[in-house]
């Protein structure tokens, strides 16, 4: 068998084998530390310029949240003036055309009104054509030839036996008088 010096005649590792293992130790552990922080620096670098992107993007979403609900109110604020002008728009239609019925006339935009106006027109021109048509065959009815009509006897053939006698005592007395 071999005598090692690292351990004592009593069977004990000697005070210098503990320092030299110790030593190789720390020298293994300063080795793998430098291996390590090497191994990572790449991504410790990528982690560092991510977590600068982040804090730069994070006040670019902040700012973009602000604006969001600022072009909101915005857009509230156009909302509603679009719909006071749409029906002040509407009521200025209704004004100007008193032919025009109010239940008519809709829409929630102002092309809307436009064509709701438009078929409002048609049908009211399509109605006075109706009503001159009408008008002008009652006058054709109504109108009177010139002159004076052809005398013709008066039909008793649906009197009354009494209404006859009548009649003709009517008739001789205008004669006589």
């Amino acid at each position: 068998m071999e005598e090692n010096e690292n351990i004592t005649p009593n069977g004990e590792v000697t005070q210098e084998a503990i320092d030299a293992l110790k030593a190789e130790l720390e020298a293994e552990k300063a080795r793998t530390t430098e291996a390590v922080t090497q191994a990572t620096q790449e991504l410790s670098d990528r982690i560092a310029s991510l977590e600068t992107d982040l804090s730069g993007a994070s006040g670019q979403l902040e700012a973009a949240v602000a604006q969001v609900a600022s072009l909101s109110g915005e857009l509230e604020t156009a909302k509603t003036g679009h719909d006071a002008a749409v029906t002040a728009f509407r009521e200025h239609v209704l004004a100007s055309n008193p032919l025009l019925p109010a239940d008519i006339v809709h829409g929630n935009t102002v092309d809307e009104i436009k064509a709701s106006m438009d078929k409002a027109n048609a049908l009211i021109g399509h109605i006075k054509q109706g009503l001159e048509a009408q008008q002008g065959a009652q006058q054709e009815q109504n109108t009177v030839p010139a002159g004076a009509p052809g005398r013709t006897p008066t039909d008793t053939s649906a009197m009354t036996t009494r209404e006859k006698i009548n009649y003709g005592l009517n008739q001789v007395r205008s004669k006589i008088s």
